[in-house]
């Protein structure tokens, strides 16, 4: 079996680019698996001593753009095999 790994690089907070960039792919050579890898850095402080303010700054971008995967993989009829979200925060 041969596979082939193809990634983008896009904002996937904004909805329409991440359905141009998935749709691009499936089109090209197909999607089976999904792998969204989000890292923010923040300061070095300990994530429980962050504000409130701090803390959804850093989640709401991670949280969207899983979203937004989920929704446009769905949209876009993808028969997907994995899809793996991982996360940290630095």
């Amino acid at each position: 079996m041969k596979t082939r790994c193809s990634y983008r690089q896009v904002d996937i907070c904004n909805i329409q680019a991440l359905k141009i960039a998935l749709d691009d792919v499936s089109h090209k050579q197909g999607i089976k698996h999904i792998i969204h890898a989000a890292s923010i850095a923040a300061d070095s402080s300990p994530i429980d001593s962050f504000s409130i303010a701090a803390y959804e700054q850093i989640l709401h971008p991670k949280v969207l753009g899983s979203w937004n995967l989920h929704v446009v993989s769905q949209e876009l009829g993808l028969h997907l095999d994995s899809f793996v979200l991982l996360s940290s925060v630095k």
